[in-house]
């Protein structure tokens, strides 16, 4: 029995190690964003014409254990983009289409027709528990903070109004006709909420405040 036991704590014990150096790795991984650098304004955009179904099911609550057993598997064939929001230490790649791959990267497009700095712009994102992974923290962004997004044309600043929950199941957030509302270009991001709720998702609504050229970079506001 006692040698039983033993050889059982050895293996949780390696278990553990695995677990520990295997988040270490997957936090390396997923904030890696190095590749953003090889792909020019050309690329994004030639990214941003192909087809896409978006799988709204897949906005759903995801584990560091479930994206480290997909790791390997995240493809970049659809990054458009980019989102930066300073204040919670977010520097992530827009996808587009919404599906399990493509939010396992970053932020991800929730409309076929939707335009940077147009409209309403819908993202979607995974809130994780573990700080710098995705979209930790971005529940509780104070209104004024500003959200950064790029396709490596033009920097669209936009600036945090509002943060509202909805029920899993309501859509009227991602319609284009949100920004009439508001008299000027929208965004949002919509993520699953912390601790976890699996019939609600937190919007964090924001307003575009500036557009500027590209330029080699984001020049993030002091």
């Amino acid at each position: 029995m006692r040698k039983f036991l033993g050889i059982a704590l050895i293996i949780l014990g390696i278990i553990v190690l695995g677990l520990y150096f295997g988040a270490g790795h997957l936090m390396r991984k997923m904030t890696d964003i190095s590749f953003l650098d090889d792909l020019d304004a050309t690329d994004l955009e030639a990214n941003n014409q192909v087809a896409i179904i978006n799988d709204y099911e897949s906005v759903s609550n995801v584990t560091v254990m479930d994206a480290y057993i997909k790791l390997n598997e995240v493809s970049t064939e659809y990054v458009i983009g980019q989102i930066v929001i300073p204040e919670v230490n977010i520097n992530l790649p827009v996808s587009r289409g919404t599906n399990y791959n493509n939010l396992l990267l970053g932020a991800t497009t929730m409309r076929s027709d939707q335009v940077m700095g147009e409209g309403h712009y819908p993202l979607a994102g995974h809130n994780m528990s573990r700080k710098n992974l995705l979209f930790h923290g971005i529940d509780s962004l104070p209104d004024g903070t500003d959200i950064y997004l790029t396709n490596k044309v033009d920097v669209y600043r936009y600036k945090v109004i509002d943060r509202i929950e909805i029920a899993e199941t309501d859509f009227s957030w991602l319609e284009n006709d949100i920004a009439d509302h508001y008299d000027k270009p929208t965004m949002c991001i919509l993520t699953c909420t912390l601790p976890y709720r699996s019939k609600v998702r937190v919007i964090v609504l924001a307003t575009l405040e500036e557009v500027t050229p590209y330029e080699g970079g984001i020049k993030i506001e002091n």
